[in-house]
């Protein structure tokens, strides 16, 4: 909350010399008419704090219903109202400090057809200039990392190093991306990949495979185009009944496009809001998946308003650790 005073100023100015030991006075009067000031506050409650204390989205959507190319749709209504004594105000709202609190994995046949998302490594890189390789496993040594994406599995040691290989490429460019919350960093999958490699054993070469198989099929928002969330936003004026459709259904939105977007909610339908009247934020989520996953996402909400001719009054508002869950059911 912020008050700013506009004063009103007459100045006077006046010049006194002597003309013949008389003294003469020169003097000017300037006005300004009709000057003001501006009073009042702005304060912004959400759900009725001011100071905002705690969350405003808590979904919980467990367990997950999703089914084959199930679009699963979860509503939160957010309450905002401008004090009594504020005046008229611009609101603005943002998303950030997105996390998901769960591990991701995207599998070896994404990686092959996805090149251009390859993050730190190269399709030609020698699988040489990454693992160790014992003498009995040396003719793989040449092979590329896409090489290893393609690999089959079969009878014998050298194949199933194969089928090994072709999990550790996956697991080693799921590592490597900043976008994926994989359970292994990239040194951890080449040094498990190097001892189990080095024992020329069989079980012990399978048993890491499907630990990495497991990984690399956790799912991921970056790597299934279609399980992702998208997110609606309303305004309501509940006195009026007027509504502003902030972000619609049809323009498929997600949650991590428009973070740290700061997002008008005051528009042409509803163009600030009044003082004394509760005005309704609607905000929808809609769970897109083709594979019900595990979810656990965290965010923070800003709230920005600002008197609506903009001489400065206004107030933030945050709400720390939004959480939207789904869990298999």
């Amino acid at each position: 909350m912020k008050k700013r005073w506009t004063l009103c100023v007459i100045i006077l100015a006046i010049t006194a010399f002597t003309i013949n030991e008389t003294v003469s006075f020169l003097g000017d009067n300037e006005k300004s008419y009709d000057n003001g000031f501006t009073a009042g506050v702005i304060d912004l409650e959400v759900n009725g704090q001011n100071p905002l204390n705690g969350t405003v989205i808590t979904i919980d959507a467990r367990p997950c219903s999703c089914k084959c190319n199930c679009d699963d749709l979860y509503h939160q209504n957010i309450t905002l109202h401008m004090t009594k004594d504020s005046n008229p105000a611009k609101v603005w709202m943002r998303i950030f400090n997105i996390t998901n609190h769960n591990h991701e994995g995207c599998s070896p046949g994404f990686w092959k057809n996805h090149l251009s998302k390859w993050i730190n490594h190269s399709q030609y890189d020698t699988l040489q200039s990454l693992f160790d390789f014992p003498t009995e496993l040396h003719e793989l040594a040449f092979d590329t990392l896409y090489d290893a994406l393609e690999y089959g599995g079969g009878n014998g040691l050298v194949k199933k190093a194969k089928i090994l290989l072709r999990q550790a490429a996956a697991a080693l460019l799921n590592a490597a991306h900043p976008a994926i919350n994989y359970p292994l960093s990239e040194e951890e999958v080449i040094e498990q990949v190097n001892i189990t490699l080095d024992l020329l054993n069989s079980s012990m070469i399978l048993d890491l495979k499907d630990t990495l198989d497991d990984y690399n099929n956790l799912g991921c928002n970056f790597c299934e185009e279609m399980n992702h969330i998208e997110i609606d936003l309303k305004l309501v004026n509940t006195l009026s009944g007027n509504n502003s459709i902030l972000i619609s259904p049809d323009e498929h939105k997600t949650l991590s496009e428009i973070e740290e977007y700061w997002i008008d909610l005051t528009s042409s339908s509803i163009p600030w809001l009044e003082p004394c009247i509760n005005y309704t934020l609607n905000v929808s989520f809609h769970f897109n998946c083709h594979q019900c996953r595990d979810l656990q996402i965290t965010f923070d909400i800003e709230f920005y308003a600002e008197q609506r001719n903009g001489t400065g009054l206004y107030d933030y508002e945050t709400s720390l650790r939004n959480i939207l869950m789904v869990e298999n059911g």
